[in-house]
């Protein structure tokens, strides 16, 4: 009986596998056979590779000439034959306005710049990041994508973004994308909540806080910074329910459960549940103080003893006592901004004085269109991604 070891069978790829091919490359257990000159003139990686000494005595082969000494690529098959259609597109047809790159999804798109930019292939790589970019593209007026995709694949697109160093470029629309699909309704839906579910998973295994804070802000918003079920639900029908503290509705349980539907707390773990409930009280605390007028830092404009700041001081109180009571304004960047436009902060110029920036009416404004401007930046403070008792911390900077 012999015992000689059993080779495994592979498949033969039946779209890349030429006859005429001289480079076999496995996947899996499917087996590709390319041409060298095709795979030598797009790639770096490959074509230094064939210029190095690969047989020697008692080894003729070379990898790659035979079945059964294939070059071995680590990559998904689907990946790579992304890949593969790249390389024998050419340049000339992936930039066609008319080729067949135009049914290609992101998802694809996303497969050959993976692999275009693992296998240095500079021009198909540049060509994916821009095939993806304008697939991804977000309307210039309403901030919306242009298009649905599902969080998952956007998920996936956003890691070959952070692997390829695409960040800025990509991974922003990206990100833009994930939340829209927590943040594209204002009424309660499983749907939002399953997605912010996904986004904070996407977040937490990139290791992006700015993500992941981001998301729990803009599901906040989305729900008109409200737990209480019964009180959002009254706030989207624009009336109140009538009330009796006697009866069945006084349950805590029907106020302050904040979907509604006990099941779909599961959706979150009970960490991003505390980080959720965290940056609510922050966040909330920070409008409350609002009602007063924020203090400026004391700069020049003390020596001049400026009054400009406790003028306005009254029609701040007036002002935000209004908004205050207004669920169109639960959210800081939409009280602030509000306060501006009643105010007409924006055109505070520190005229009475002769100096720029000595008016403290004028560094006032400079401080809060700073603030609204960092805001979405500066959300990693309310929604922290270390692990810290509920309580902590939450009204040390109030």
């Amino acid at each position: 009986m012999s015992l000689r070891e059993e080779r495994p069978e592979y498949t033969r790829d039946s779209d890349y596998y030429f006859d005429d091919g001289n480079c076999r490359i496995r996947v899996n257990n499917y087996l590709f056979n390319l041409h060298r000159t095709i795979l030598c003139r797009s790639s770096v990686v490959f074509r230094n590779m064939f210029l190095l000494p690969q047989s020697g005595e008692g080894n003729p082969s070379v990898d790659g000439d035979r079945d059964d000494h294939p070059i071995v690529c680590h990559d998904s098959l689907e990946a790579f034959r992304a890949w593969c259609w790249a390389l024998y597109a050419g340049i000339e047809e992936l930039g066609g306005s008319n080729s067949a790159n135009a049914r290609l999804g992101e998802k694809e798109c996303a497969h050959i710049g993976l692999l275009a930019h693992k296998y240095e292939c500079l021009a198909i790589e540049k060509w994916a990041q821009g095939a993806l970019i304008q697939r991804l593209s977000v309307d210039d007026h309403s901030g919306r994508p242009s298009r649905s995709i599902s969080p998952l694949r956007l998920g996936y697109i956003l890691e070959v973004s952070t692997n390829c160093n695409w960040t800025s470029a990509v991974g922003d629309l990206v990100e833009k994308h994930l939340i829209h699909t927590i943040a594209s309704s204002t009424t309660p839906s499983p749907v939002c909540l399953r997605n912010l579910r996904i986004v904070l998973e996407i977040a937490e295994g990139l290791g992006n806080g700015q993500l992941a804070a981001r998301a729990y802000y803009h599901h906040l918003r989305s729900q008109k910074w409200c737990l209480a079920l019964r009180e959002r639900e009254d706030r989207i029908a624009e009336k109140a329910s009538r009330f009796s503290l006697r009866d069945d509705a006084r349950r805590s349980d029907r106020w302050v459960n904040h979907w509604g539907d006990e099941s779909l707390m599961m959706e979150l773990t009970e960490a991003q549940e505390v980080r959720l409930y965290r940056g609510f009280i922050s966040l909330s605390a920070l409008r409350g103080r609002l009602r007063n007028m924020p203090e400026v830092s004391r700069q020049s404009w003390v020596a001049l003893d400026c009054t400009c700041l406790a003028s306005h001081e009254k029609k701040w109180r007036e002002h935000a006592q209004k908004i205050w009571v207004d669920d169109s304004f639960n959210d800081i960047t939409d009280f602030l901004v509000e306060m501006k436009r009643r105010l007409s902060i924006d055109s505070w110029t520190g005229k009475a004085h002769s100096g720029p920036g000595s008016c403290a009416l004028v560094e006032l404004k400079d401080e809060i269109n700073n603030f609204l401007g960092g805001f979405e930046a500066s959300l990693t403070e309310f929604f922290p991604t270390r692990s810290l008792p509920w309580f902590a911390g939450v009204f040390a900077r109030y």
